[in-house]
């Protein structure tokens, strides 16, 4: 796709068609570097946005500087990194209210809202972010709104009411489905499973069911950044109820290919994670060996059973089953 930008880039006769290709050309590598994010290709997809952040500063050409800042605006958000996004984003509000580019003007709002949000603490700042949600609605648009959603409903439960979050977090669901944006369903279900954590702390069922429908559509999608976030989440879960088998397989299959940098700090968080969990489950293999033992000498017919008892009760709301079949061999305690 780039070469073939390239080529017509070269074949344009006229300066307004060259102007026009080199523009597509700015847009499609930030949406190289948002595809190399979701694939897991974190270095090259900083480099692809670092080019086409410089390109379109280049240019000076203000359609196409309004579109690559809210792109990077995107892009930082995903990647939880409030201050990039800030820095971004106040541009972009100024650009399109010089130029009266009021739907572009009404993302770089939200991106702002939310950056300043996540760099404060209380909740000011979140009704902020809610005020800028509603005013991009009211603009018509639904490309990109159940993602905004989504990041509202976050805050709102960090720090208001999880049950305004919950409230938000389905009807974002329900846009998304509704206007097929199927990309930020690992997203929107990884903060449905934090919202129902805190919601009921006592009942880890239905957050386990909404963060293993969030790595499925992650596995499905090859979204392997979004699967690695879930999947630290979810491990986490499965450590606060002494589950290490099933933390160590989920974390481990997240972590396949990935290397530490501090562009994806959750890369670093999950490998001391699973190195603390291993190290944990191999203590306690050393000194209850009695145990294993019993364990792993069951008949086969109660060793059926008991498997056949565990994945019914671990099953996706799709109905397949989990990517990793958690292990009985030392007997975790399921609550």
């Amino acid at each position: 796709m780039a070469d073939r930008i390239h080529g017509t880039c070269r074949r344009a006769r006229s300066r307004r068609q060259v102007s026009l290709w080199r523009g597509y050309w700015r847009s499609t590598t930030a949406y190289f570097a948002q595809t190399n994010w979701y694939l897991g290709e974190i270095h090259r997809a900083i480099e692809l946005i670092e080019e086409s952040v410089g390109r379109a500063a280049e240019s000076r050409h203000v359609p196409t500087l309004a579109l690559i800042y809210h792109l990077k605006g995107m892009f930082d958000i995903q990647r939880g990194d409030a201050a990039a996004a800030l820095s971004v984003s106040e541009p972009l509000v100024e650009l399109t209210r010089e130029h009266s580019m009021t739907l572009y003007h009404a993302h770089g709002s939200v991106h702002a809202a939310w950056a300043r949000a996540r760099l404060s603490d209380g909740d000011s700042q979140v009704t902020k972010l809610a005020q800028a949600v509603s005013a991009f609605t009211e603009h018509g648009a639904k490309l990109y709104l159940p993602f905004y959603q989504g990041l509202l409903a976050e805050l709102e439960c960090e720090r208001q009411s999880a049950d305004l979050a919950l409230t938000r977090i389905d009807n974002a669901l329900a846009l998304s489905e509704q206007t097929g944006q199927h990309w930020i369903y690992p997203f929107l279900h990884h903060v449905r499973g934090g919202i129902l954590l805190k919601r009921d702390p006592n009942n880890l069922a239905s957050a386990e069911e909404a963060f293993q429908t969030a790595l499925a559509v992650s596995h499905q999608q090859g979204a392997r950044s979004h699967g690695l976030k879930t999947a630290l989440a979810l491990a986490k879960l499965y450590q606060s109820t002494n589950r290490l088998v099933d933390a160590q397989a989920v974390l481990s299959r997240a972590l396949e290919c990935f290397s530490p940098t501090p562009e994806m700090p959750e890369i670093a968080q999950a490998q001391a994670l699973l190195g603390a969990i291993e190290a944990c489950d191999l203590h306690r293999r050393e000194t209850s060996p009695s145990r294993t033992i019993r364990l792993t000498t069951m008949p086969a017919n109660a060793t059926q059973r008991a498997l056949s008892g565990h994945l019914t009760r671990t099953s996706t709301p799709s109905g397949e089953w989990p990517a990793t079949m958690p292990s009985t061999a030392y007997g975790q305690q399921r609550h």
